[in-house]
């Protein structure tokens, strides 16, 4: 069973009218009856069913952006919050879109989610790199 923890921005859960957390149960989407199934794939403009092999499979499928759409949405969907798929435009670069017992929760790429601009800088390795300048890299054409 794979459960998707979506974590939206201070700003989208306001508009949107959400928790703080949401959950998406994958394998219940299997379960849908032809109508429910139906009513996504005409809202969505494609079939749903495309999209549940990148949400269950371990990597990093949930940082592109139609997958995190689509899975935020859902569960929206589940948790009583109906949006018009159109209408729903997350700022999915401050959101925390992470899979149930991952090892090491992913914190959004655009900072922590809220909607400060300030993002953390960049971690520096501590160790030194093999090459002594990266003026003697050499490009080859």
């Amino acid at each position: 069973m794979t459960v998707i923890k979506i974590r939206l921005c201070e700003g989208d859960r306001l508009e949107y009218g959400c928790d703080e957390e949401l959950s998406l149960d994958v394998e219940s989407l299997k379960d849908l009856r032809a109508d429910e199934h139906s009513k996504i794939d005409e809202a969505i403009g494609t079939s749903m069913a495309l999209f549940i092999p990148m949400m269950e499979s371990p990597g990093p499928t949930l940082a592109v952006a139609h997958v995190a759409r689509l899975a935020a949405w859902l569960a929206l969907r589940s948790a009583g919050i109906d949006i018009e798929w159109a209408k729903f435009q997350p700022r999915l670069m401050r959101a925390a879109i992470t899979r149930e017992g991952d090892d090491e929760p992913r914190p959004p790429v655009g900072g922590p989610s809220g909607d400060s601009s300030e993002t953390p800088p960049p971690k520096l390795s501590s160790t030194p790199s093999s090459h002594s300048s990266a003026s003697k890299r050499t490009s080859r054409r």
